[in-house]
């Protein structure tokens, strides 16, 4: 996933009017020192087709910043409006 994440305390405020759509097992790869880590990844989604995937890892618990996601809750990439090809399991550096 190519997306910046924030640490946030009480995540569950800015939740508030979205809804689950997946959740996932995942790996998690530490760009400097390659370290991996077993993360679970829960997307949530609202009405307006907006989307933030909340980490929980034993480094901590991230959520993401919002991204767009069409009728098909398929992340949008803003810039050409094509679905990118996110690999299962692996981060992106």
């Amino acid at each position: 996933m190519n997306r910046q994440f924030i640490e946030a305390s009480d995540i569950s405020s800015l939740l508030v009017g979205f809804k689950v759509l997946n959740i996932e097992d995942a790996i998690s790869t530490c760009i400097e020192d390659k370290t991996t880590d077993d993360i679970v990844v829960i997307t949530f989604v609202n009405n307006h087709h907006v989307a933030v995937d909340m980490v929980l890892g034993t480094d901590g618990n991230y959520i993401s910043e919002p991204y767009s996601v069409n009728e098909d809750f398929e992340n949008v990439d803003k810039k050409s409006g094509v679905v990118p090809d996110i690999e299962k399991g692996e981060e992106d550096e």
